[in-house]
């Protein structure tokens, strides 16, 4: 007899595994304090690098990132307030977000998936934002970089909260040759995207930030920053292809508006992977450290 399958979740119970989620998975207190003080355009570097200096392992990551040689500043820099100054404000709370948001899930067991094979992806993502936005002139491309670790992080959610239903989604869009985020929609009544959208709402985070995570897979029908999301839908897209044996089999399901949004074309891709490939070491070393001792 087959089994009975459930029907499918309301937004109200969406809702409540993101309430659930950020008391299991929650920023650090800093995180919060700089998002309010940047978001209130009232603020002084020195108020920024105070609040930073009273996390100790945060600093140090901070001023790992800023001496890196992804970021390539000539001079070393020793303090958080210089790290403000050189860097930027919004950058560094950016940079701040995404290795706390990394930090807080790399605590939660989650056995159903591989996670470094979800973290490489992430990463691979994000550098190919930050290049996307860089060529296609963004401001602020460094908030690209958080959006693309963060992209997926809805997944990562589902895996804790309806480890079963997920399940069921990636086998039923094995079989029926559907993309993961439509059996998502059919089985759980939400995907991937919409919940992690949510997640980083919930977090208190800009919605420059969270909406290109909630519509990376349909850029198009984001109402505010619809370039971001185009950059995700673009970056993810080439990140997934260039996973897959290295080459671009499946570059044609790239919507063609995309090229057109960002002011670039499919010959630059070559280029734009060779590139984020130069980049990529480098960045793991910084943002997932414990993938890059396992390399």
């Amino acid at each position: 007899m087959a089994a009975t399958v459930p029907p499918p979740l309301t937004q109200t119970d969406m809702a409540s595994i993101v309430a659930e989620t950020t008391t299991l998975v929650s920023l650090p207190s800093v995180c919060v304090k700089i998002n309010e003080l940047i978001e209130r355009n009232n603020y002084t570097t020195a108020e920024i690098g105070s609040i930073i200096s009273k996390d100790v392992n945060l600093t140090a990551r901070l001023l790992h990132v800023a001496n890196s040689a992804f970021y390539g500043f000539p001079a070393k820099i020793n303090t958080v307030s210089r790290a403000v100054t050189i860097i930027g404000s919004r950058e560094l709370r950016d940079l701040v977000l995404a290795t706390s948001a990394v930090e807080a899930f790399n605590k939660i067991p989650i056995d159903m998936a591989n996670m470094n094979s979800f973290w490489m992806h992430s990463l691979d993502c994000a550098i190919l934002a930050r290049i996307l936005a860089s060529r296609a002139k963004v401001l602020h491309s460094e908030r690209l970089f958080v959006c693309g670790i963060l992209h997926d992080v809805g997944h990562l959610v589902m895996y804790m909260k309806l480890p079963e239903r997920a399940r069921a989604a990636m086998v039923h869009a094995a079989k029926s040759h559907q993309f993961i985020e439509v059996a998502e929609r059919e089985l759980i009544g939400f995907d991937h995207a919409q919940l992690g959208g949510s997640l980083l709402l919930a977090w208190q985070l800009h919605e420059s930030l969270a909406e290109p995570v909630l519509y990376h897979h349909d850029p198009f029908a984001a109402p505010n920053f619809q370039l971001e999301a185009t950059i995700i839908y673009l970056a993810n897209s080439l990140a997934k292809a260039s996973r897959i044996g290295g080459t671009l089999s499946h570059s044609t399901d790239i919507d063609q508006r995309a090229w057109t949004a960002l002011n670039l074309t499919p010959g630059q891709v070559p280029e734009i992977l060779q590139e984020a490939k130069q980049q990529f070491g480098e960045a793991l070393s910084v943002f997932l450290p414990h993938l890059a001792q396992a390399q």
